[in-house]
Order: C-alpha cells, then structure tokens, then sequence
C-alpha cells in the first residue's frame, strides 16, 4: 500500500511542526508487544519541545519502520536507543540497536528497493521494502537516511533534518550513503 502512495504522495502530505519526542513514544507505543515479549528495552533520550517540518503521518510511518527494523534484529533482552540531537545544520533523530548488526558489503544497498541482505535471507519476513519506502518517504519530505553498523555489535539509523531543505522545492541535497 505505502509503495503505491509513492507515486502520488504530492497528494497526500501536509507539512506541520513535529514534536520528535512524540512521535519516538508514539512508535514505541505502536510496537509495545514485541518490546515486551522479546525483552527489549528502550531508551528514550530525546529533548522535550524538539520540533521538525515534516508530514506527521509519513514521520511516524519512517520512525516506526526504522524501530520495527531494530526490534526484528535485536536479540532477546536487547536495548533499543532513540535520542536526537541538533546541530547549526540539522536536527536528527537516531535510532540504535545492540543486535545483529549489517555486513559492511550489505551496507551500501540496505536502501535499494527489494535489497534484504545476508540478515535478511534468515528472516522469511523481510521484503527488502521497509528500508526503502523510509528513504524514499523521507527523501520526498525534505529529509534522508543514514545507517552505520558494526556486525554482533550495533545498527544505527539517523533521520536527518536539513535546516535549509524546503520539501516544496524538491531541492534536497543528495548524499552518498555509503559512506
């Protein structure tokens, strides 16, 4: 279903002020089952009153896809983070994990549509969508996606919030993302 809004998404956002510790507690609250049921803890470390421009309903769509990734790959008892920070560039919003972690090799194309890697060919429910409806949902807002990971240590994603990105423009900078 979010694959097929892709196309149309210009029909179908609205951009407001976001409160990130909202819509962090909004995404855990949405996932609280599995958050119990496999143990894992979660750490919110997010400043009261951080806002961002962005659509409401694709943010918690973003965020949510981001904490359900961690949940998938963390192990029982596991700790899931989400804190932001704000730079004089952006505010992000990072969301880590102590699981399984991403082969280096995988690193580059975790984003790609259909990509599901070496982690996930041993989980018969990843797609390979997930990852990049976030990026491509994000792109469209104004912001993007970064990852870092170490394999059996961590996986951290960041949505990054450009200061000077206008969604309205579609002039948002490009990024490598295999850095």
């Amino acid at each position: 279903m979010y694959y097929a809004k892709l196309d149309n998404f210009n029909q179908d956002y609205e951009i407001v002020n976001c409160e990130l510790e909202q819509v962090a507690k909004e995404a855990v609250k949405a996932h609280a089952k599995s958050f119990i049921s496999r143990k894992v803890r979660v750490q919110l470390d997010i400043p009261p009153a951080v806002t961002v421009q962005s659509d409401k309903k694709w943010l918690s769509f973003i965020v949510s896809q981001l904490v359900s990734n961690s949940l998938k790959y963390s192990g029982a008892s596991g700790e899931i983070t989400i804190s932001a920070l704000a730079t004089q560039e952006e505010k992000r919003l990072i969301i880590r994990d102590n699981g399984i972690g991403i082969e280096a090799k995988d690193l580059p194309r975790i984003f790609n549509r259909g990509f599901t890697g070496a982690n996930g060919r041993s989980h018969a429910t990843s797609t390979g969508m997930g990852l990049y409806l976030a990026q491509e949902l994000s792109k469209k807002l104004g912001h993007y996606l970064t990852c870092e990971s170490a394999v059996g240590n961590y996986t951290e994603f960041t949505i990054h919030f450009p200061r000077n990105a206008d969604p309205h423009l579609q002039t948002v900078r490009r990024h490598d993302f295999a850095d």
